[in-house]
Formats: structure tokens, C-alpha cells, sequence
């Protein structure tokens, strides 16, 4: 819906310009700059769901220090997940699936390294002393989790700097552009082949420069793990 309002938006803005490439120009541009537009929001709820990973890896430790089964605390994480993590959660909730299976969903469902991380701490310790599992979580993985998420918090925050400065940019030289195309002059050289052929130019440099921001500033992305593989070969050996 939002990017129809955007399109329709783009094109009635360049209607009464007159120059017929900015007609499929203008909303096909806005077709693309959307998704860079809210990158940095998409970026910055990956970021939090994240840290509420990190707090539910902390109660659960938490839990276990109280003599808590670490399976009876997986399946009520997954009837009573943290704000934000009910859908990564849910396979928890499911008796029919076995724990395992349910942790591989779940790292499938979350899509972020930190979670596969401490899916392949669970399937390799849980069913061993439990004490070792604690001091697993709470030296090795909880540390590292953390600082990812420092790094990922970083690198959101350049992004979004960066991103900002090319839409503040964008935003000026578009207002720039509205007010010389008022222009009788400058509008009829814009309609001409040699003025429409300058605007493409123009576009296509523009647009590769905001590509190679967004290449240079962004949250780094990973190698996932075949989980359910190494669930197969833990399970053949018995260990899980």
C-alpha cells in the first residue's frame, strides 16, 4: 500500500512538469528508493530482537542456577516468550516436536547468527551436566553475543548516519531540480532528447553513488549453519 501511495505520488508530481521521461522515471525511482529508505529501520528491529535474545538467554541461565530443567524452560520460553520473540519461539511451544527440532526451527526462524550460535551450545550441551551448560552460556556464549551485538550496533549506527546524509542530499537537490524546471528555459531543454538523455546521466551517477554508500555502511550479513544436520549426526552418536 505504501509504495502504490509513493508511485501514484511521483507520478502526479511530474505530470505537470512536461518532460515525458520523468512520467515512468519518477515512480519507478521511488519503486527503488523505498527499500533503501527503510533499510535502516529494518536493520534497527533485527537489532532489538537481538538484544531481547540476550536477556532470554540471561533468564534462562538465571533459571537453571534455580535448579530448573533446561527443557522445561525451553518449552515455557515457548508458551511464554519475551515481547518480541513469539514467532522465533513458537516451535518451542509444540510437543510434538522433540527439543532439538524445535531449537533448529527456532535458529531457522530467527536468521541471526547469535541464535544459531547458542542453538548449536544447546544441542551439544543440554543433555550433559547441567552446571556445564551454565558455565558454557554464561562464559562463552552470553560474551560473545554481547559483543556482536556492540559490533551490530556500530555498524546500525553509521548506516543510519550515512543513510541520512544521502536522503537530506537526495531531498535538496530534488527541491533544487522542481524549482529550475520551473523555469521556461530549462523545462524546454529537460524535454529534448539531449536534455532527457542529461537527466539519465544524472539519475544513473546518483543512484550509484547512494548503492556504493549503502555497500560500504551496512550490517554485516553471515555464513548460516546446517543445523538440522548437525542435529542428524549429534542424534547418531547419541547425544541428543
Amino acid at each position: 500500500a505504501l509504495r502504490l501511495i509513493v508511485v501514484i505520488g511521483a507520478f502526479a508530481l511530474s505530470l505537470p512538469v512536461g518532460i515525458p521521461l520523468l512520467l515512468p522515471a519518477a515512480p519507478l525511482a521511488m519503486i527503488f528508493a523505498i527499500p533503501y529508505l527503510f533499510a535502516g529501520r529494518a536493520a534497527a528491529l533485527s537489532l532489538r530482537r537481538e538484544r531481547t535474545l540476550v536477556d532470554w538467554v540471561r533468564t534462562m541461565v538465571s533459571r537453571m542456577r534455580r535448579n530448573q530443567g533446561i527443557d522445561v524452560i525451553l518449552r515455557d520460553s515457548g508458551l511464554h516468550p519475551p515481547f518480541g520473540l513469539e514467532y522465533i519461539l513458537a516451535p518451542l511451544a509444540d510437543v510434538s516436536l522433540l527439543i532439538d527440532e524445535a531449537l533448529v526451527r527456532t535458529a531457522d526462524r530467527a536468521r541471526i547468527p547469535e541464535a544459531e550460535m547458542l542453538v548449536l551450545a544447546l544441542l551439544a550441551s543440554r543433555t550433559r551436566r547441567q552446571e556445564d551448560l551454565v558455565v558454557l552460556l554464561e562464559q562463552v556464549v552470553l560474551p560473545v553475543m554481547e559483543a556482536k551485538l556492540e559490533e551490530q550496533a556500530d555498524a546500525l549506527e553509521a548506516m543510519t548516519q550515512k543513510r541520512s546524509q544521502a536522503v537530506a542530499m537526495s531531498l535538496i537537490l530534488l527541491f533544487m531540480f522542481l524549482a529550475l524546471i520551473r523555469v521556461d528555459v530549462i523545462r524546454h531543454g529537460f524535454a529534448t532528447i539531449g536534455g532527457q538523455v542529461l537527466l539519465v546521466v544524472t539519475a544513473l551517477t546518483f543512484a550509484l553513488v547512494l548503492m556504493l554508500v549503502s555497500r560500504l555502511y551496512r550490517v554485516s550479513t553471515f555464513t548460516r549453519w546446517d543445523l538440522e544436520r548437525y542435529r542428524q549426526e549429534l542424534r547418531g552418536l547419541g547425544s541428543v
